[in-house]
Order: structure tokens, then C-alpha cells, then sequence
């Protein structure tokens, strides 16, 4: 079973399992290399209120093409996108 919701102070979706959750990092990396969602919708192609959902974790669905697209313009891996936690406690109230 999957549960999905959202929490309010972080403005991420999780999708609780009981195998854990994943979560996209584009936000941290965008702000360590010190690059805007702007600039990286110019480099990608990708419309820029898409990389804001995925900035911000708003996303149920990632396109395989679109992670391609940020990984070859960061010049990083999948691995670096992505973060998954096994069983994370979270409160939801």
C-alpha cells in the first residue's frame, strides 16, 4: 500500500511504502553549483515550472528523459539526484 502526502513546512510530497522514501536533491545541487531553475530550463530544454516541481519535490512521476536531460547538463549522475531512505518515521500531523 502507498500512501501519499504533503508536509506543509517542507512542501514535499512523500509517497510512504513500507519499503521507504525516495526524494529528488535537484534543489540542493542547483544551489551549491549556484545555478537557477531559469538557467537550467535554458540548458535542458525542460520547461521551467517542471524543474520547480522537481526543485520542490511536488512530483508523483519523474520522466526518464528529463532526469537524462539534468544529469548530462549537470554533468552528474542518477545517484546524485536521488536520495532514498528506508523506513523513514514521519509524523503527519
Amino acid at each position: 500500500m502507498v500512501t501519499a502526502f504533503l508536509e506543509e513546512d517542507m512542501r514535499k510530497i512523500y509517497y510512504e511504502t513500507e519499503y521507504g522514501v525516495i526524494t529528488l536533491k535537484l534543489k540542493s545541487i542547483l544551489q551549491e553549483r549556484k545555478i537557477s531553475i531559469y538557467k537550467l530550463s535554458k540548458q535542458t530544454g525542460v520547461k521551467y515550472d517542471i524543474l520547480k516541481d522537481y526543485c520542490n519535490n511536488l512530483n508523483t512521476f519523474y520522466s526518464f528523459e528529463t532526469l537524462a536531460k539534468i544529469c548530462y547538463s549537470l554533468d552528474c549522475g542518477i545517484e546524485d539526484l536521488l536520495e532514498y531512505e528506508k523506513n523513514i518515521p514521519i509524523n503527519r500531523y
